[in-house]
C-alpha cells in the first residue's frame, strides 16, 4: 500500500471527501496555509545534495498584492484604518509565519492606524515602516528550519535598528 492510498481509505472510512483535483502528488515545494515551503526530501529522505533544513516564505506570487497596498498608501499619503488593519494583518501573519519575531516592531505603526490612533497624512513612523515592508517584500525573506536537531542550537538576535532611512542590511 502507497501513503497516498492508505490516506485515501482513511478518510474514505471517515467520511471525509478527498478531492483528486485538489491534492497535489510528491512534491517538494508546496503552498500551505499561504505560505511557500520547501522541504528537500523525497520519498526515500533528504535529496542528495540539498540542505539539512527546509525554508518557508511568502509565495512569490503574494508580495505583488502586498506591494501594491503598501505603494498605494505611499502615493495617497494615507492609509485608513480599516486598510491599515487588512494590511497589518497580512503582514504580522507573514512576519510570524517566515520572520518569527522580525518586523514587530515595524507592525506597530500600521496597528495604531488601524485602532484610530492616528488620522490624516501618513506620520514619519508610518511612512517609515510601510516604506521598510515593501523593501522586506521586494527582496523577500524566509525562515530556515533544521530538518535534524543540531548539538548546538541557532542564536537569535533581534534588534530595532533597521537604519535610517529604512532598509534591509
Amino acid at each position: 500500500a502507497t501513503p497516498r492510498s492508505v490516506l485515501e481509505e482513511v478518510t474514505n472510512l471517515t467520511g471525509l471527501a478527498l478531492d483528486r483535483a485538489k491534492t497535489d502528488g510528491p512534491v517538494s515545494r508546496v503552498v500551505f496555509l499561504g505560505l511557500l515551503a520547501d522541504v528537500p526530501l523525497d520519498s526515500r529522505g533528504p535529496r542528495p545534495g540539498a540542505p539539512e533544513a527546509f525554508t518557508v516564505e511568502v509565495p512569490f506570487s503574494k508580495r505583488p498584492n502586498y506591494m501594491r497596498l503598501i505603494q498605494a498608501a505611499l502615493d495617497a499619503k494615507v492609509l485608513p484604518a480599516g486598510e491599515a488593519s487588512r494590511l497589518g494583518g497580512k503582514l504580522a501573519f507573514a512576519s510570524t509565519a517566515t520572520f518569527g519575531r522580525v518586523g514587530r516592531a515595524m507592525l506597530r505603526p500600521i496597528f495604531a492606524r488601524a485602532r484610530g490612533k492616528s488620522r490624516g497624512p501618513l506620520g514619519h513612523r508610518l511612512e517609515q515602516a510601510l516604506r521598510w515592508w515593501r523593501e522586506i517584500l521586494r527582496h523577500g525573506c524566509c525562515r530556515v528550519v533544521p530538518l535534524l536537531p543540531d548539538a548546538r542550537p541557532p542564536v537569535h538576535v533581534y534588534t530595532g535598528a533597521q537604519g535610517v532611512p529604512a532598509r534591509i542590511g
